[in-house]
């Protein structure tokens, strides 16, 4: 067993561990304080500090002083070791007891001192991930002395003829591996949709910090209007949210409209190998994990050293000026040096990508496990491994509600696959009577002594915010705990938010475990609320059967799908007006079908939120042969998915709201999806954006997002394999943080 610590500022860290983990024959587990890395097991830790984060300054910058830390640096000797702090104790306790039980024999610190010192005084070796930067102070000596081995993620021709970092030659235990990303070996993007009338600036902000403004990125824009800029990540405050009222706000309305919508903002995103990967430049932090990500690309870089600790992304962003390989501007460059910047960057995308291949050749991941194997194959194991714990039952957990099938597939493995029926086999669910909010406290005060835990997902809007307070209330005293998955931040199903919001806070306050689906959704909570939710992606929606299936030919005319429901408050009308408009009529193939479905409801006498004027405007157009008008009732199951998968592409036409099945779903069949640049969506899977500014949607963004995803290459294969095994970490998942909620863990 192998054991990698994991630092959780930023998400270099965890992306390392992944890399290196796939190439590693023996049993890896994880552990740290931060996001759980996926693909391996993990061990949460306590943070070391009673301010509830990491702190150490190898990363964060100075340490905490004042009253509540005493001697926080032992003297000088450490980085962050205050004396009674009760989180240390904490973390020992807990890396201790499993190095215990599983016979542990070597352990990976990606990066604290602190932690080398722990694995080395419990007897194991250690291997040091490095990080660039003036680490010659006492704690990295230190620390590095104790280490068995020391892997630097860059290549050693970086350093030149004669290295001068001497802490990474002071031993002569370095290994240089070159770097390596999560990206290694993947096609590249090869469609230029996203920029269909000009060059791909994307800037890449990454999650550890940085000093882009808005009216940087406006200013840039502005001088370069032969370029498209992309913004993955989020910009420093005001800038906090989607392609919407808030950044038109502060990036002004030129963004969207005197620039021609050039700029799109997709905030935190999931996936972000189509865009670099189709980027004419990058432009980011020079961090060592968005410089391996670029490299994998092979495209061209421009690096702006943030402010870090030990002058590391100073001293990366010379290592990559040495190796030729990026260019470095110590500060965002003047509005008048961005076109001839971006176009020298440009110039020569084949010798860039030559010269990327020294400092990433694919091989460095496996070169790192090769490393880590080494290390661990030269030193016993200090603790036979613990014989098994006798078995524990699993805690009872409600589910709310307790038959659907995105609480199905996130919380039961596949009974059978890739065929069969895949509603799982849960033998977690308790008492049969389905428990709803409106007879909440009555069914806690019957059967909550047989539950463990009370897992809320959605119903909680089928009663008013006092209502849902008195059931908490009644969880409280029947010792069940409430697990709560954030779902929709802002209602769909309403205009008036204020009840929601209410709900919201209670849950965010009350529950003992919060989960929600992207990281995006996480930030808001935490943003509004105080408390970071763990991610837990959202699973797929079609059954096992459909997920094998091959994709239908799509070689006749294109058939984009509209669906419109039964008009739910957040559907906005606009978006289809603007379908049926010249911009879009325009920029379609000839001969496409523009299918727009309404729910029989809506048509029906007495329906609360009719729509007269837009279902006569339907109407006319199905007469004039522009839509295909289907109003009917509800799909049943199988049908939905041959319809879904039948469709070249699947326009969303929503106003707000924060995640989205129907992504998930035409992920599932290979269907793309157009969708407004708001919510959370972008962060779950592969949208075309269009923007959406103070006058509603922006036809010319329809127009250039659909025709994009029209031109999108079908997808190769089926993504059977690949969401099996998100499915399979989704529950493990699940089951571990309803075992912590039921043991009384808040987190």
């Amino acid at each position: 067993m192998i054991g990698w610590y994991v630092h959780d500022h930023g998400s270099g860290h965890r992306r390392r561990l992944e890399a290196v983990a796939a190439h590693l024959q023996e049993p890896v587990t994880g552990m740290g304080s931060g996001e759980p890395a996926a693909g391996v097991d993990w061990l949460a830790l306590p943070p070391d500090t009673t301010a509830g984060r990491d702190t150490d300054p190898s990363l964060t910058g100075p340490s905490i002083t004042g009253p509540a830390f005493t001697d926080p640096t032992a003297g000088g000797a450490l980085h962050w070791a205050p004396l009674g702090e009760p989180g240390l104790l904490g973390r020992a306790e807990a890396v201790a007891a499993w190095v215990r039980r599983t016979g542990c024999r070597l352990l990976v610190v990606d990066v604290s001192v602190e932690m080398l010192l722990l694995g080395r005084l419990l007897g194991l070796p250690t291997v040091a991930v490095l990080q660039p930067g003036e680490r010659t102070d006492p704690a990295h000596a230190l620390g590095y002395a104790t280490a068995a081995a020391l892997l630097a993620p860059w290549p050693r021709s970086a350093h030149g003829p004669d290295p001068r970092d001497e802490a990474t030659t002071l031993t002569g235990r370095t290994r240089w591996t070159g770097a390596f990303s999560r990206f290694d070996g993947r096609a590249p993007k090869t469609s230029r949709a996203t920029c269909p009338a000009g060059r791909c600036a994307v800037l890449a902000l990454g999650r550890g910090g940085h000093g882009v403004r808005a009216a940087d990125v406006r200013a840039a824009a502005s001088a370069t209007p032969g370029w498209h800029w992309h913004v993955a990540g989020d910009l420093a405050a005001p800038i906090v949210g989607d392609l919407g009222a808030d950044v038109v706000g502060d990036l002004g309305a030129d963004v969207v409209g005197d620039l021609g919508g050039r700029v799109v903002e997709h905030g935190v995103v999931a996936d972000v190998w189509p865009l670099l990967s189709g980027a004419d430049v990058v432009v980011g932090p020079c961090g060592g994990g968005l410089a391996a990500d670029v490299a994998a690309a092979g495209v061209p870089f421009l690096a702006l050293p943030q402010s870090r600790p030990f002058d590391e992304q100073a001293a990366l962003g010379r290592l990559l000026q040495q190796a030729g390989v990026a260019v470095v501007a110590q500060t965002w460059p003047d509005s008048d040096a961005w076109p001839q910047l971006l176009d020298r960057l440009a110039a020569d995308p084949a010798a860039t990508a030559r010269r990327w291949r020294s400092w990433s050749d694919g091989a460095g991941a496996a070169r790192a496990a090769a490393v880590v194997a080494e290390v661990a194959g030269r030193h016993p194991s200090p603790a036979r491994p613990s014989p098994p714990p006798a078995p524990v039952a699993a805690p009872v957990v409600v589910h709310v509600p307790a038959d659907h099938d995105y609480v199905r597939h996130a919380t039961t493995t596949p009974a059978t696959a890739p065929t069969g029926d895949d509603r799982g086999d849960r033998g977690d669910r308790g008492p049969q009577e389905a428990f709803t909010f409106s007879g909440g406290q009555r069914w806690l005060a019957d059967h909550g002594a047989g539950v463990d835990v009370l897992h809320v997902h959605f119903g909680a809007e089928q009663v008013d915010a006092e209502g849902l307070d008195a059931v908490l209330s009644a969880a409280q005293r029947a010792d069940v705990a409430v697990v709560w998955t954030a779902h929709d931040l802002t209602n769909p199903h309403l205009v008036d938010q204020d009840v929601h919001e209410a709900q919201l806070a209670l849950l965010a306050r009350r529950a003992a475990g919060l989960i929600t689906l992207t990281a995006g959704a996480a930030a808001e909570v935490e943003r509004r609320w105080g408390r970071r939710p763990v991610v837990v992606p959202h699973p797929h929606l079609a059954p096992v059967e459909v997920l094998g299936r091959p994709r239908p030919d799509r070689s006749g005319r294109p058939v984009v799908g509209v669906p419109l429901g039964t008009l739910r408050p957040a559907t906005d009308p606009a978006v289809v007006r603007a379908l049926l408009g010249p911009e879009v009529a325009a920029a379609l193939p000839a001969g496409t079908v523009l299918r727009v479905t309404l729910r029989e409801e809506v048509v029906t006498p007495g329906f609360p939120r009719p729509d007269a004027a837009l279902v006569e405007e339907l109407r006319r157009a199905q007469a004039e042969g522009r839509v295909d008008l289907v109003i009917g009732p509800r799909s049943a199951e199988a049908d939905l998915w041959d319809e879904l998968s039948g469709l070249s592409a699947l326009v969303l036409p929503y106003r707000w709201g924060t995640h989205s099945g129907w992504v998930e779903a035409c992920h599932d069949v290979g269907t793309p999806v157009v969708a407004p640049a708001l919510g959370r969506w972008l962060e779950q899977q592969t949208v075309h954006p269009f923007a959406v500014g103070p006058d509603g949607p922006d036809p010319d963004s329809i127009a250039s997002a659909l025709a994009a995803a029209l031109a999108q290459p079908p997808r190769p294969g089926t993504v059977l394999d690949a969401r099996l095994h998100e499915r399979r970490a989704s529950v493990a998942t699940h089951d571990r943080l309803h075992a912590l909620a039921a043991a009384g863990e808040r987190w």
